[in-house]
This record gives structure tokens, sequence and C-alpha cells, in this order.
């Protein structure tokens, strides 16, 4: 069986299952999926992954709501053989068929999701939410290994029923003829008893599902208790509407005491109560209560869960985790933590050209850099910070691109920042002795240029000479004035 371990799933906002009143003019969002495609010959089938334009199952019909009940059969015949099909190439298990699992093309032509791409990762997502696994996913009473895949291929197909309205029923002929056929089927009480071929597989549970619809066509309302099957349906339509809209609430306001108020343990608290059903929601309980300071884990631990998060997160939420999973980041002060802040910036960028406004996340990508040695590409960055006027950290900021100039000794870069920064702050004392020292450090420059700088900054900002800055400067290079006359050690 194809394993699934990732446990995640999460709603999209713009896709909730709420109760829908049908506009004949309104578009489906349609987006990309990968799908699996067969090519039969003889005994030997090749399967292939192939790139469509569609939307899932699920929120097809809540734009199509309607459908012709020649298509329904064609889809359910499709779905039968891409199970057959699958069976026959990989001799394994598709994992399970679900509402989220089957993609519907814009020419209404109907495919199982390549549930092995990177590209459906949302629909793997989905279906490894504990309400959905429960609905579709078969348990050992019931079915397992291939034979589950039809057991999920019938609920699916249930759930495709009760959420249309055929336009065109079927005749009554074939009404009586599928009766009678799912009348001797139904005998069978549990599949897994019978040694079926792929093919009796298919049409049994197709048959099944199609007995409760005929039963609920022909029956009158007082033998409403035969109709179990069609109850069934509807009861996983009404879960899946509830489930859905209830997660995307309490998803929605965890990330807003996380990411807009910072109440951490109240953030950690809605995570907390959604985990069991979604595990990123886990792994933001974890960060919550980490950037709280309530939580201290190995640093190992705490990296793959952002990680975790940052890969996994939901697409369509409109709160975006950004700039808290880059603090989680900063806190946690390791190289590679340092290496992700870099990617997440860097994929923000557009080609190489940075974009982004915002100074915290500008700043975490400048000291990333700088802590992972990469000097000359941190300059840069604050560089740019520095493009925008009057910074309450400008000060700061032109302090740390000097450091790193003289890290990379670059001497003319050096003086031409200091001169930048004197100019805008003219009474920065910070400025005037990061000058001095870059003078004495520099053995090119002759002593009594050095003194008349001295002097001339003495007597524009004498306070100078009392900061702790200045006194250890001049402990350092033997500053003292002998006689009159400027004395140093370089």
């Amino acid at each position: 069986m194809v394993e699934i371990k990732r446990k995640i799933g999460y709603h999209k906002r713009t896709n909730l299952t709420i109760p829908y009143q049908y506009n004949p003019n309104k578009q489906m969002n349609k987006k990309t999926y990968d799908v699996l495609r067969f090519v039969e010959h003889d005994d030997t089938c090749h399967i292939s992954s192939d790139t469509i334009e569609g939307e899932v199952l699920i929120n097809y019909l809540k734009f199509h709501p309607h459908i012709e009940a020649e298509t329904l059969f064609k889809w359910i015949d499709s779905l039968r053989e891409a199970l057959r099909l699958f069976h026959k190439s990989r001799k394994q298990a598709y994992y399970y068929v679900s509402p989220f699992s089957v993609i519907v093309s814009t020419t209404d032509l109907i495919f199982l999701a390549d549930l092995e791409s990177k590209e459906n990762r949302n629909i793997c997502q989905k279906m490894e939410r504990k309400t959905i696994k429960e609905m579709f996913f078969p348990n050992q009473t019931e079915s397992t290994e291939l034979l589950g895949d039809y057991y999920s291929l019938g609920k699916t197909i249930l759930y495709m029923v009760s959420s249309t309205s055929l336009c065109t029923g079927m005749k009554y002929q074939e009404k009586r003829k599928i009766k009678k056929l799912t009348k001797k089927l139904m005998k069978n009480k549990e599949i897994k008893e019978y040694q079926l071929d792929q093919r009796k597989l298919a049409i049994l549970s197709v048959f099944i599902l199609l007995f409760g619809i005929i039963i609920h066509s022909l029956l009158p309302e007082k033998r409403a208790t035969n109709l179990q099957k069609v109850v069934e349906a509807r009861e996983i339509q009404d879960h899946l509407e509830v489930d859905e809209e209830k997660m995307a609430m309490q998803f929605h306001l965890g990330m807003l005491y996380l990411v807009s108020l910072e109440n951490y343990e109240k953030a950690r608290e809605i995570f907390v109560s959604l985990f069991e059903e979604w595990e990123v929601a886990a792994h933001l309980a974890d960060v919550a209560a980490f950037i709280g300071g309530k939580f201290d884990p190995p640093k190992e631990a705490m990296l793959e869960s952002l990680d975790y998060i940052l890969e996994y997160y939901p697409q369509e939420e409109e709160i975006d985790p950004t700039g808290i999973l880059i603090r989680a980041y900063q806190l946690l002060d390791m190289e590679e933590a340092n290496e992700r802040i870099i990617s997440i910036i860097t994929s923000m960028s557009d080609g190489g050209k940075i974009e982004i406004t915002d100074y915290n996340l500008l700043s975490a990508y400048a000291t990333a850099l700088e802590k992972n040695e990469r000097w000359a590409d941190s300059a840069k960055v604050y560089e740019e910070i520095l493009k925008e006027e009057g910074r309450e950290e400008e000060e700061e900021l032109y302090l740390m691109l000097i450091a790193l100039y003289e890290r990379l000794e670059e001497p003319g870069k050096i003086y031409e920042v200091i001169e930048k920064a004197i100019n805008k702050k003219p009474k920065a004392i910070s400025f005037r002795i990061a000058h001095l020292r870059t003078l004495l450090k520099d053995e090119n420059i002759e002593v009594e240029k050095i003194k008349q700088t001295l002097t001339k900054y003495q007597e524009e900002l004498p306070q100078m000479m009392e900061t702790e800055e200045y006194k250890l400067l001049a402990l350092e290079y033997k500053i003292e004035e002998k006689e009159g006359e400027l004395w140093m050690e370089r």
C-alpha cells in the first residue's frame, strides 16, 4: 500500500464546504494538478503523471451540483478503470479514494490525483485528516489492501450521488436491472470474505451504492429505514461541511492570536485543540510556546517543526506566517536556522533583486547572512535598508555596515559609509569614534591628519571625550595630551 507518512490536513478558505446556492454564472476557480495516466498493452500497464487544469471533485460539485446521469456513470466507470490499471501497474493499493483525490478536468474528464507529486501536497494533507480518513479509509473489518481501494471508491461515489441532482435519470428498465443485480451482489455481507477479481469488486462497489439510490427513487417514505446508504451519504456531506468550516475558523483564530495579537498562550491553546486532526497545528502550538518563552525544546526538534510548517502551511490561509517563522528561526540562533531565513527571503526576491520592504524581514536576512559569514551579501542588504530615510535604527545600521566592511578589509567603503553617516547624523558620537578608529588602524594615514581630525571632533563635540567609547579608544592607542600637543601610539 502506498504509505502517506505525513499527518496533515487543512481547509482552503476559498473552498469551504458550506451550504451552497447554485449559481450557473459563477465560475469554478480552476487550478493545476498532477494526475495519473495509464497506457495498457496486453499484460503490461505503464503509469505516468500529467499536469492538467481543473479542480478537486469536492469543490467541483459545489459549482456543478446538476450533472447528467450519463456523465456520472462515465465518471464511475473511469474511476473503476483507473483503479484497475493502477493495481495492474503498481501491484499495490492506491492508498484510498476520496472526493479530495479525484480531479475533474476543464473538459469534464475525471482522473485520480498523483499522490506522490509534491504539487498535490494539499490533497495529501486533507486525506490525512482524521475525520476524512474515518469516512473514506477502510478499516480492518471492511477491507484491506487492494480491496480497500474499492471500498473507498464506493464511499466516494456515494458522496458524489448525495451531492448532485441528476438532470436526467435512468430508465425504468435500467433501474430494475440494476436493482436485481445489486440484490444478488448484496447477499455477500462482507467483501473481504470472497476472492473476487478486480472488475467484480468495482461493479460490486458501484452497484451497492446505486441500489440505495434506486430504492430511494422507488420506495415510499414509510420504508425510509431501508435507505441507510443514502442517509450515510448525507451524513458524510454534512459532517464535511461542519468540520471544514469549524477548522477554518479555529485555525484562522489561532493565527490571529499568534501573529497579530502576539498572545502566544491563547494561540497555543487553539492549536492544541486542533492537532489531533491536523499535525501542522501541533507544530504551530510548539512554536507559540517557544516564542512565548514557555517551551525550550532541543534546537534540532524545533528546527524540524519550523521546516514542517514552512513546507506544509496551508497556502490559502490569509495570514502570512513568514514573519513569525523567521522570528522563531532567529531565536534558535544556529547555522541551519540562518540558512532557512536566507532561503525564505531569497525566494521572495525577484531575480536576485530585493523587493521586500518590511524592515524586520530585511534585518533578519542581513543578520542571518552576517552570522553565516556572508559579509558582502549582508552589507548589500544593510545598504538597501538604509536607502529609506529616517529609520529609528539608522545609527545602529550604519555601525553594522561599517563593521562588515572592516571584516571585508575595504577601507574605501568604510570611509564612504562613515562620511555619509556623519553627514546624516552630525551629532552622533559613535560615528566620530568609528572614524577615528579607522584612521588609527590605517597605516597609510599620516599621524598629523589623525591629530587634526581628533582636534576638530573635540571642538565640535567636547562631550565625546567623556564617553566610555572614547576612553577605551584612548586607552588602546595611548592617546593623551602632553604640553598642549596630542600624542598617540599606533
